[in-house]
C-alpha cells in the first residue's frame, strides 16, 4: 500500500499538471483561475519542491475544480476509499467541537462572498496583523 502522507506516492503534483493540459492552461494559469489570482505557479513550485500538500483549504479548492474529494485529490482512489470505508464502520457523522459548534453552523449558512470575508479575516488574524 502507498504511503498516504507522501505527495510524490499520490503522483499529486503530475494530477495537477495534467488537469491544467486538459483545460488548454499551463499550472500559472490553472493556479491563477482556481484561486482568483491570489496563487500562481510559485505555490505550486513551493509544495513540490518542499514535497508538502497544499494547506486544506486550497487543497479543497482543488479538489472542488477537478470535481474530486480531497482524499482523492492528495490520495487517489486509495485515499477516497480510506474515507469510505470509516465513514462506513465509524457512522461517518462528524461533528464540530461543542465549543466552536455555533460558529460552524453559522459558517455553514454564508454564501461564498461571507465567507472570503471571514477568510482573510482568519488569514490576518494567523499573521498577527488583526488586533484582539
Amino acid at each position: 500500500m502507498k504511503n498516504l502522507c507522501s505527495p510524490e506516492s499520490a503522483d499529486f503534483f503530475e494530477k495537477l499538471k495534467a488537469h491544467a493540459a486538459r483545460r488548454g492552461q499551463g499550472i500559472d494559469a490553472y493556479f491563477r483561475a482556481v484561486f482568483s489570482g491570489q496563487k500562481n505557479k510559485e505555490a505550486f513550485n513551493g509544495w513540490r519542491r518542499r514535497q508538502i500538500f497544499p494547506r486544506a483549504d486550497d487543497a479543497f479548492m482543488l479538489a472542488q475544480d477537478l470535481g474530486i474529494t480531497v482524499e482523492e485529490l492528495i490520495a487517489g482512489a486509495e485515499g477516497a476509499e480510506y474515507v469510505r470505508a470509516w465513514a462506513r464502520n465509524s457512522g461517518g457523522v462528524w461533528e464540530p467541537p461543542e465549543r466552536i459548534a455555533d460558529i460552524v453552523k453559522g459558517l455553514s449558512a454564508m454564501g461564498d462572498r461571507e465567507l472570503s470575508m471571514i477568510r482573510a479575516v482568519i488569514a490576518a488574524a494567523g499573521e498577527g496583523t488583526v488586533k484582539k
